[in-house]
């Protein structure tokens, strides 16, 4: 708030367009840190007149200047309301964000995926925006193949959120050779359970879209891996797992039949008792119902 009533916005959001890169890049997390903490301080940015500058850093040369202003644009655009987010997209973000993942810089790739993910989230017409621009879909499944972890993860989240709007969006990232890298490479990565959590919920967004889609999942080995993943992973982390089961085995009777054979319905009855949250426990027994076991 004190940056903003000191009237220091406009201060940074000339430093941005007019000084050198050491000044734009501290000028944008400066404005990340500002916009990050409420929507009204993320419009008060937006007010004065950040955006354009923001995406203009995205085409800087040096990697630490686009960095700060894809961090600067998440974090405006994190915020729960749609509004900020098409603002950022309006701006021209998307197709500049896009392009910085596949920069060669993994730590630029991470936060323009990120940003990309906070845009995503919001609504259909923007997931679709991200969706339909030039290879983005191919380049972040690509990216679940990178040996950055966090990379992965954020690229499941981002996936996620594309998919989680309606079928054909979640259709879209299934052929964008989704499988089987997200099984492969980042659901069965023992020991890193934030990576597993995320590809399970990118897993339910898609399985819970349409009967292809949840075929299509199970086909590839998903099932198996959800129940695996379900049996190790902590209580609250359980959620996505549980929900992924009940959609596929909601959809067709052969399909609940592939849950069984994979043990998900032991798998949920063990949930079921040891979760403590009522929320999880009252989808254990939804997937439990789905697949018909008491």
């Amino acid at each position: 708030g004190d940056v903003y009533k000191r009237q220091v916005l406009p201060q940074l959001i000339d430093s941005l367009t007019h000084q050198n890169r050491f000044y734009k890049k501290a000028a944008a997390y400066v404005l990340k840190s500002v916009a990050k903490h409420s929507e009204h301080l993320a419009q008060c940015v937006i007010d004065a007149g950040a955006l354009d500058a923001l995406v203009t850093c995205l085409q800087e040369f040096d990697p630490n200047v686009k960095e700060g202003a894809a961090y600067a644009l998440a974090c405006i655009a994190k915020h729960n309301n749609p509004a900020l987010a098409e603002e950022v997209a309006k701006a021209g973000a998307i197709e500049q964000l896009a392009i910085c993942i596949n920069d060669p810089e993994t730590s630029l790739k991470k936060i323009a995926t990120m940003a990309l993910s906070e845009i995503a989230k919001h609504t259909p017409e923007l997931a679709d925006r991200i969706a339909n621009y030039s290879g983005t879909l191919r380049t972040l499944t690509g990216n679940l193949a990178d040996r950055d972890l966090e990379l992965r993860q954020h690229s499941c989240t981002c996936l996620a959120n594309i998919a989680k709007h309606n079928e054909g969006l979640a259709k879209s990232v299934a052929d964008a050779e989704l499988f089987p890298k997200i099984v492969d490479r980042c659901l069965k990565e023992e020991s890193k359970e934030m990576l597993q959590r995320q590809a399970a919920l990118c897993l339910k967004e898609i399985s819970g879209q349409s009967y292809a889609l949840a075929k299509n999942v199970s086909d590839v080995g998903g099932a198996s891996c959800v129940v695996d993943y379900l049996n190790k992973a902590p209580g609250p982390a359980k959620l996505h797992a549980i929900m992924t089961l009940g959609f596929i085995a909601g959809f067709d009777p052969d399909l609940a039949k592939t849950v069984v054979q994979c043990k998900g319905h032991i798998a949920l009855v063990g949930a079921l008792k040891e979760v403590k949250e009522d929320h999880i426990k009252a989808a254990a027994a939804w997937s439990l119902s789905l697949i018909h076991i008491s």
